[in-house]
């Protein structure tokens, strides 16, 4: 609808597309101005304001089926939107001069042209008109990205919705479905050992593709954990997908936490420490890995070695701990189960030297062998006296028994000797033309010492049979030649025979004092002493000395 001042206004216009002159386009104009002050105000000084000029953009949408219900968009020198009529016409009304686009749509259809630009100056613009094709057999695609690469590439990508359907990232991490018609779908990624932000995107397809459907990858870890029985403070490592250091807890608690999916071996270790088992291999695969069991066991080395010539030694092992062993027939001993320490090993064998006596051993981490020694036998000699010497000089005295030997007494009293001889028990047999000997033969046994004059008690026998009836202390006389021998408190032993007197001989061993008195034999058979009753002789022994020639033991002082 327009109104008057439009109409003359465009009468006057008209006039003007008709070439008028100037002056008289001015006459006219301002005629038509007056007749309408006059005829709006009836004759009143009425100030007049003109009005705006606007037009209007029109079309339709064919055919009528498929354009009625479009919608149509304005855009431009003003935007606005309207839905085409039942028979497909549309409009736009009170528009400036300006430029416009004005583009159709509708969920399944196409349009030719896609849009269509109108400039408006100071006149109506044509008719705009659009043909609406239906694509019911249309598709769309569905694209995106899955990022950092590391994680998105190879993941598993799954469409649901309107349409199923499920594609793999490629090594960039894109993907993308085809082939998918209008509607609603959703759009999930996995991979294993990741987990994907947003989980999953929801998407509706509307007559166009929809790409930048795009999730972050992120690295998924777990935890491999466990326990040491008895292995507080172990090391444990971790090698294969990673690499990793850890220290079990008083408990024997270890863990291992922000791991990848991947293969991996566990592997404890403590000085002086052996593990059961020595590691183990896990795989993570989606989950933590716990219950990585080990057990830590003391470790125990040994101390090996032969002793040369030493079969049947003992062999002790003192120091970090003790123990004892027997050498096997070729000399060999082992210490088992012994820890880190110092050790001291030392062989012994009676009537043997052991070079060294001794060796200090270290074990720090592993076993010790080679601790050897050699075994040397040990001699000693075996002497003694024939008396008195008129019968004892240039006898015979046979060894028999550990060893045989055959010695001549030679010197001029009749004393004779063995030597290098081993420990065992022996009998000495002395013989010799036209005399008798007694005892007849004696008994020696040596055991890891030298051979003493008299044979060793018990410390409690007393066995004295030399001449005189004031021995009675001692023993009791017997006639004859005779040995004695003692063992009190420390070896000693005594030897006499008659010759003008009761001659004695001590030998001492360790270190004694001795209260001694001098006795000789008198024709009545009594003893008389050399000295006044009470006259002491007071000797300090140093276990070698010899006193011979008539002392009698009186009383022993320690």
């Amino acid at each position: 609808m327009r109104v008057k001042g439009e109409e003359s206004l465009g009468v006057v216009e008209s006039l003007r597309d008709k070439s008028c002159s100037e002056t008289n386009y001015r006459l006219l104009s301002s005629l038509v101005l007056l007749l309408l002050a006059t005829s709006s105000g009836c004759g009143q000084n009425v100030k007049q304001t003109p009005l705006a000029q606007t037009y209007t953009i029109t079309g339709t949408v064919t055919p009528v089926a498929s354009g009625s219900g479009s919608t149509l968009l304005l855009s431009g020198a003003a935007n606005a939107s309207t839905t085409a009529d039942t028979s497909g016409n549309f409009s736009f009304s009170s528009l400036a001069n300006g430029t416009y686009t004005v583009t159709p749509s509708r969920n399944g259809f196409v349009f030719s042209p896609a849009s269509q630009t109108e400039t408006i100056n100071g006149a109506a613009p044509p008719l705009l008109n659009f043909t609406a094709t239906a694509q019911s057999s249309q598709t769309f695609t569905i694209s995106g990205t899955l990022s950092p690469t590391t994680g998105g590439s190879g993941a598993a990508v799954k469409l649901s919705g309107a349409s199923n359907a499920t594609t793999t990232a490629d090594s960039s991490g894109n993907y993308s479905f085809s082939g998918i018609s209008s509607g609603n779908y959703t759009v999930t990624p996995t991979k294993s050992g990741i987990s994907f932000t947003p989980s999953s995107q929801a998407v509706t397809i509307s007559g166009n593709s929809v790409s930048g459907v795009n999730f972050i990858a992120a690295g998924q870890t777990f935890t491999v954990s466990g326990i040491i029985t008895g292995g507080n403070g172990a090391m444990v490592t971790l090698s294969g997908g990673a690499s990793r250091a850890t220290v079990a807890d008083g408990s024997g608690n270890f863990s291992f936490s922000g791991l990848a999916n991947g293969n991996y071996v566990v592997t404890p270790s403590k000085a002086g420490f052996t593990f059961s088992p020595s590691s183990q291999s896990v795989t993570v695969n989606g989950a933590n890995v716990s219950g990585v069991t080990f057990i830590a066991m003391v470790q125990s080395f040994s101390i090996s070695g032969t002793i040369s010539g030493g079969s049947g030694a003992t062999v002790t092992v003192t120091g970090a701990a003790n123990a004892s062993t027997t050498a096997d027939s070729s000399g060999n001993f082992t210490f088992n189960g012994l820890a880190d320490g110092s050790y001291t090993i030392t062989p012994n064998k009676a009537g043997f030297t052991m070079s060294p006596s001794s060796k200090s051993v270290t074990v720090s981490g592993a076993s010790v062998t080679a601790v050897n020694f050699t075994a040397t036998a040990q001699t000693f000699s075996l002497s003694g006296s024939l008396t008195p010497p008129t019968g004892g000089a240039g006898a015979r005295v046979d060894l028999s028994g550990a060893a045989s030997a055959t010695a001549t007494a030679a010197d001029a009293s009749g004393n004779y000797s063995f030597t290098g001889l081993a420990n065992g028990g022996y009998a000495v047999t002395p013989s010799h033309s036209g005399y008798s000997f007694n005892p007849s033969s004696q008994a020696v046994t040596l055991n890891g010492a030298g051979n003493p004059q008299c044979r060793q008690c018990d410390g409690r026998e007393f066995h004295r049979h030399c001449r005189g009836p004031h021995f009675h202390h001692f023993g009791h006389r017997q006639p004859g030649f005779y040995r004695c021998w003692v063992h009190r408190d420390t070896e000693w032993c005594c030897r006499c025979h008659h010759d003008s007197g009761c001659f004695w001989e001590l030998q001492f061993h360790g270190d004694l004092q001795w209260d001694l008195h001098r006795y000789t034999e008198q024709p009545d058979g009594h003893l008389q002493p050399h000295q006044p009753a009470g006259h002491h002789q007071q000797h300090q022994c140093d276990g070698s000395e010899l006193y011979r020639h008539g002392y009698r033991q009186r009383h022993l002082l320690r």
